[in-house]
């Protein structure tokens, strides 16, 4: 009996190696790489075996092993903004997969549509929306430049090819004779002050969005009126840390206009009957001229290099982002550079499943060498032969050429840049902090938001004294006459936003609700001296007691502590069955320095309406065609107050310092400065707006179409007045509401603007027109 039971216990711990061996002869072990069609790893890569729960993920440098019963059919392979493949396994144990970029569809596509996101299907408003990554690796450290080219309705116009100078960029045409520029939103937080998009990193940004027209920029009212550029920097991904370097140096070749050389500008002189150039005792004075070729003293190539590291990464409950860049360019023309170096962090803080905390911080700063504008055009206006020595030594003791024949003799361009020191120092700070609750009521969530922004600048002029014979002076015999200026300015902003927002979904409706708070105090400050014939040879002799006895000395400047906007605004977004839209918005702005007591607040409306058409029944035969196809309808108000602040009250001002008795005191006297209207108001933009966006081929053809009437009223207008009046020639009043006396009337006219935005594309490589027609009257 035991012998049996022993031989049943025997054969059956063999059935089981048996089956056990079956078992794991049944699995096999797949490897492999996934990479994009360049060549590039894709880590993090999802691989999904067909009818098992086994999967994997790729490493850093994209390879991947996984693995699956024997009889696995196939495995699916998908990465984020990559179309997804199956792969066929059968007799396949190695497999080198390469993944194709998605064509982004426009469900796809999130815009920033002011203190929130829509999905582009959804908006109602004109927003173009550009991936940070599309232009990072463009040569450029230019927010507007960046965007050339790439937004329909929009023109950058280089200011000049200096470095460290920004480009202009207007918004669907002149909305304004005040200089309605554009808004820069960075990360929630408005920048003003001097130049506020050039402080920022290209290479730092996640997306841009451009609100192009007063619907859409209607949430952040008066400060919309040439538009609202959205931009949003990056935030920490992936568990892992990943650190990124670039670099970049490259140089720009002037094209410059070929001059007349030493023989040619001889003959013109001939011709032209010039005696000296004609008299036959002046030949060995022709003879020994030597050829000055000004494009090469004053233009060189122009070199830039550009190093940014970042490292950034996320866990379940903090993202960070930290950033470095150094930048440093050799402009095309002689002694002008510009270098800068920037930091950000950016880090987001989950404290429970209700609460979130965060921070942005980015400290800029910039040292720009720029051209001496007044010697800008010189090539064209100088004679190109000198007499005797060099252009310009630094040797003492050196005497450099001078022009030939008394009555020509000029500046030297060469020399009066050499002899000049010229900078421009600049400084940013922008740091905010904000904390998101999601409240116990359903669907709600409020949000505070608290920043500082800071921009320190001067701006510096020593030119030497010097004579036209190339020597430097220390009298007044003969010689150019030193000149020195400075101008030293500061600009902060301290921020207090509180927003609520609703945001609910049932059945076939969604509700997004939004209200909100903001204010800005602004802080503005300057100092500006200017003066000749100034002892020393550096910016701080402005402070001594004996510069400032110099004839021909100006002071000027300004402060004002009192800066300040009071906002509040709310918006409502409608969605049925994702059909059709519709939106409302309304905001007021309060401006306590530019507009009197009774005239601070502008109130500025804006619904719009949208549908998806591709959605309806009608249209299900085309969907294989055209994909998506949406209309749009929009009208909204805008505001603008870019003005000098105060205008609204009279101003008085020291006009003349003078004796009354013989030995007796200076009197100063003080005299109105300018005709005060305390009716001046908003000038008032109001636009309509009609788009049409689709989508065709699964995405591999787009195009958005938008025409749009803008009319600006109720203009700004700085008018000179008379002197008969008794103000100073200098004096001058702002249009108002009605009139005043000795003010004109506020409607001096009005700015139209009309036109048709065109953005078509295929495979992702975009063209587009714009057409605008431009008047005032």
């Amino acid at each position: 009996m035991s012998k049996t039971r022993f031989l049943k216990t025997k054969m059956l711990f063999i059935a089981l190696l048996l089956l056990n061996a079956g078992v794991f002869a049944q699995v096999k072990t797949i490897t492999g790489t996934v990479k994009d069609s360049s060549g590039k790893a894709l880590p993090k890569a999802s691989i999904t075996a067909k009818g098992s729960a086994k999967s994997a993920l790729t490493n850093e440098d994209g390879s991947f092993s996984i693995t699956v019963p024997a009889n696995t059919p196939s495995i699916t392979i998908s990465f984020l903004g990559y179309n997804s493949r199956v792969i066929s396994l059968k007799d396949k144990t190695s497999i080198d997969i390469v993944l194709q970029a998605k064509v982004q569809q426009l469900e796809d596509v999130v815009v920033q549509t002011g203190y929130g996101t829509q999905k582009a299907k959804d908006v109602t408003g004109s927003i173009s929306a550009v991936k940070g990554d599309a232009v990072k690796n463009l040569a450029t450290q230019d927010v507007a430049t960046a965007l050339q080219g790439r937004v329909a309705g929009v023109d950058v116009v280089s200011a000049s090819g200096q470095p460290g100078v920004g480009s202009q960029i207007t918004i669907r045409g002149v909305g304004s004779l005040n200089n309605a520029d554009p808004l820069y939103v960075i990360d929630g937080v408005q920048q003003k002050g001097p130049n506020p998009g050039a402080n920022i990193n290209p290479q730092d940004i996640e997306s841009y969005s451009v609100l192009k027209d007063a619907s859409a920029a209607a949430i952040y009212g008066a400060a919309a009126a040439g538009g609202v550029i959205i931009i949003t920097t990056k935030k920490g991904r992936g568990v892992t840390p990943t650190v990124n370097f670039s670099a970049r140096y490259g140089s720009v070749r002037p094209e410059l206009v070929q001059l007349l050389g030493k023989d040619d500008f001889i003959k013109y002189k001939q011709a032209t009957k010039n005696t000296d150039y004609l008299n036959p005792a002046n030949a060995s004075i022709l003879s020994s001229l030597n050829p000055v070729d000004w494009n090469q003293e004053l233009y060189r190539n122009g070199v830039e290099q550009n190093y940014t590291l970042s490292v950034s990464g996320a866990t379940p409950n903090v993202n960070y982002f930290l950033s470095g860049v150094y930048n440093a360019q050799e402009g095309v023309f002689l002694d002008n550079a510009s270098s800068l170096g920037a930091v950000r962090v950016n880090t987001d803080v989950k404290i429970s499943n209700s609460i979130k905390v965060g921070e942005q911080i980015n400290v800029w700063s910039r040292y720009t060498v720029p051209v001496k504008t007044p010697v800008v055009s010189t090539p064209f206006e100088t004679q190109p032969v000198f007499q005797g020595g060099p252009v310009y030594s630094s040797v003492p003791g050196v005497t450099w050429g001078v022009y030939p024949f008394s009555y020509t003799s000029g500046l030297n361009p060469v020399a009066q840049i050499k002899t000049a020191d010229f900078e421009f120092p600049s400084n940013s700070f922008q740091g905010q902090a904000y904390l998101e609750i999601k409240l116990p009521v359903r669907y709600l969530t409020f949000k505070t938001t608290v920043g500082y922004t800071s921009q320190t600048y001067q701006n510096n002029l020593l030119q030497n004294q010097y004579t036209t014979t190339g020597v430097l002076l220390t009298d007044s015999t003969g010689q150019v006459q030193n000149h020195l200026y400075r101008n030293i300015g500061s600009y902060s902003q301290v921020l207090n936003a509180y927003i609520l927002a609703y945001d609910h979904t049932w059945g076939k409706h969604t509700v997004n609700l939004l209200a909100g708070y903001e204010q800005y105090a602004n802080y503005t400050q300057n100092l500006m001296a200017d003066a000749k014939n100034v002892n020393g040879t550096s910016y701080a002799y402005f402070l001594s007691s004996e510069s400032r006895q110099v004839s021909g000395m100006n002071i000027g400047g300004g402060y004002d502590p009192n800066g300040l906007v009071k906002s509040v605004f709310g918006r409502v977004n409608y969605d049925f069955n994702k059909r059709y839209f519709a939106t409302a918005t309304l905001r007021q702005d309060k401006n306590f320095t530019v507009f009197g007591p009774d005239k601070q607040a502008g109130v500025f409306p804006a619904i719009s309406a949208g549908w998806n058409i591709n959605e309806e029944r009608f249209f299900k035969k085309l969907r294989g065609v055209v994909n998506q196809l949406k209309f749009r309808g929009s009208y909204g108000e805008l505001g603008n107050s870019n003005i000098q602040p105060y205008s609204f009250d009279v101003g008085y001002g020291q006009s003349i310092v003078q004796n009354f008795s013989q030995g007796g005191n200076p009197q100063a006297s003080f005299t109105q400065q300018a005709i005060a209207n305390a009716d001046i108001q908003w000038e008032t933009t109001k636009e309509g707006n009609i788009g049409l966006d689709g989508q065709m081929l699964d995405g591999k053809i787009y195009f958005t179409i938008d025409w749009y009437n803008k009319n600006t009223t109720k203009l700004l207008f700085n008018v000179p007045v008379s002197l008969s009046s008794g103000v100073p020639s200098s004096g001058q009043g702002f249009s108002g509401s009605s009139l005043s006396p000795g003010t004109f009337t506020e409607n001096v006219g009005s700015v139209k603007n009309s036109g048709l935005d065109l953005a078509v594309g295929y495979n992702g490589k975009a063209g587009q027109v714009n057409y605008s027609k431009f008047r005032i009257f």
